[in-house]
Formats: structure tokens, sequence, C-alpha cells
């Protein structure tokens, strides 16, 4: 009887103690309150600081889509002003400058560089286009491709670093370049020049030479000087001008076909430079005009060849070359 009456006691007991040691057991698992406090105020710091970034981040491209449209509308505004000022230039005759300021207000407009035709990478596909200038958009680039020549080049030169090699551009500079295709040479010299080395190469079948394209040129004045725009009278050959590379002069002459010349496309310096006019096509013989000419260093040797009426002759070793071709109208 004892017994059956302890024995709901003994069990209460039992339970009771399950549940102490189950608390203990729970006391165990969950995190300690100061442990807990730390973990909920970093993250309560940590979403604060987030919030506030992406507050910041979003006035920030505000801003942006604020400054990007006044640019636009400045851009706008340019270029609505230089295109009125190219038309009054033009109805008071001032073509040359109207032209300027439109080439400009295209570029503004576009992003290109007006009149010039993307990089071709190289010239092989003008090949036989001798004495043909073009226009390029080139961004100078020293590690483009392979290089061979100095001042003359193979045309299958890289003219991304033909430009720098010739400090036409710099590295990374972009701009307008002038090309001029020449004829094959018999070899090509290698040089280093502005962090770029060319190779030397022997005979190949077409060439180039590049020079910066320069906006607003004054126009030709008669009687003054040469190598501004300006033109000479005829200095029958181009001797006296020899170690001036890469200079262009113009002179007005008058073509001629009974004139001893060496050369294609790039003429011994002693030539007469009237028939060499009317060998590259410049100037008909008795043709009176103005023509550009571009001093070259001397080339190892000159290729013989008959246009236009006129047979020049080959030459090995020269000190002293020039090209010549039309110059530029106003």
């Amino acid at each position: 009887m004892i017994l059956r009456r302890m024995l709901p006691l003994c069990l209460l007991a039992v339970l009771a103690g399950f549940a102490i040691l189950g608390d203990d057991i729970k006391g165990d698992d969950e995190l300690p309150p100061d442990a807990k406090k730390m973990v909920e105020e970093y993250e309560k710091s940590a979403d604060a600081i987030l919030a506030k970034a992406e507050a910041q981040l979003k006035k920030a491209q505000e801003e942006h889509a604020k400054a990007q449209e006044e640019v636009r509308q400045r851009k706008a505004k340019l270029i609505a002003a230089l295109e009125a000022l190219a038309d009054r230039l033009n109805k008071e005759g001032k073509t040359n400058q109207a032209k300027i300021i439109a080439d400009q207000a295209e570029e503004i407009k576009t992003g290109r560089i007006a009149g010039a035709q993307p990089n071709p990478g190289t010239l092989t596909t003008f090949r036989g286009q001798n004495g043909k200038t073009f226009l390029f958009d080139v961004t100078g680039q020293a590690g483009a491709g392979t290089v061979w020549g100095t001042d003359t080049y193979t045309d299958d030169s890289a003219l991304a670093s033909v430009a720098v090699h010739a400090g036409v551009l710099k590295d990374g500079e972009r701009g307008a370049v002038k090309v001029t295709i020449l004829p094959g040479e018999a070899s090509y010299t290698g040089s280093t020049r502005n962090g770029v080395t060319s190779n030397p190469y022997m005979q190949w079948g077409g060439s180039y030479k590049v020079e910066p394209y320069r906006k607003g040129k004054a126009p030709a004045k008669r009687g003054q000087g040469g190598g501004g725009g300006q033109a000479m009278a005829d200095p029958g050959t181009l001797q006296n001008f020899r170690g001036q590379a890469g200079k262009a002069l113009l002179f007005e002459v008058t073509g001629a076909a009974n004139g001893a010349i060496w050369g294609t496309g790039v003429y011994t310096d002693d030539s007469s430079l009237a028939t060499a006019a009317v060998h590259a096509g410049v100037l008909k013989a008795g043709e009176k005009g103005a023509v550009k000419v571009t001093i070259l260093p001397g080339q190892q040797a000159y290729q013989d060849s008959t246009q236009n009426g006129v047979t020049s002759g080959s030459w090995p070793d020269w000190g002293g070359s020039y090209s010549v071709e039309k110059a530029e109208k106003k």
C-alpha cells in the first residue's frame, strides 16, 4: 500500500529531473546573451552601412545622369553654333575657314574625323596607286604590328606603329594621318624611333609614307617664302634641300618632258622637278601649276619606268630624294 502511494511521487520526481536536465542541455546549445547581443549589433550596423552606401550610389547615378544630359545639351548647342558660323562664313566667301569649322562640327557630332577613312591596318590593298594620298583616322600604337623601313615603309607595315615611328602620332594618341602611296623600293632601312623599332628589308612591291594632317593651313600666297603652304619658284632640282627629310615645300612649276630624272614615285634629288611632275602625273607637259614636294632621305636604289610620255632612269645608292604630288586647293 505504501509502495503504491510512493510510486507516483517517484515518477513525478523523475520527470522533474528530466525537465531540469533538458534545461541544462538547451542552455548549452543557445548563444550566450552577451555574444548574441554582439551579433545583433553587427547585423544592425552592417545593414545601416549598406543602406547608406546604396543611397549614396543612387545619388551618384542620378548626378551622373544629370551631368550626361547637361553635356548632351551643351554639345548640341556647340554643334548648332559651329554650323551657323560655317554657314555665315560661306556666305561671306570665306570657304576655307567655313570648311574647317564644318569639319570640326561633324567630328564632334559623329566622333569621326571628317574626311578620314578608318585605319586599314596596312596599305597593301592600295598598292599601285602611286602618288595618291589618303586620310586615315588612326590611334598610334607602338606594338600594333611589324614595321619595315624608315621614312618610306613597306606597304605591309602596320600603319598605327608606322605613325608612331615616324613621329606623326604618339603611342595612344588619336589623329588624322595623311598617307602617300609610293612604288616598291629595292631595299628598306631599319631604325629605332619614338619607342618603335623598324626592320630592314630587301626589295618589296609597294611602299608608303606618312605625315600629319594639319587643319587650318593658310591659303597659298605668291611671292613669299616656301614651307608654309606658299609657292616658290621652280628650283630646277631639289639638291639644295637635301637633309631636310620630311619637309614639304610648295613650288610653282611648268611641266616639261625633256629633263633628266631617276626613279619612280621617289626621285633622286638631282632629278628635274618639272619633268618629275609630268612623269608622276601631277602636271602635263607645258601645264603650269603648284606642286607639293616632300623631301626624303636617300635610297639605296631607284627604279626606272616610262609614265605619261616620260622615261626615268634607274640608279643605285644616292644621298637624297623627293616625291611630288598635286598641291591641295584651298
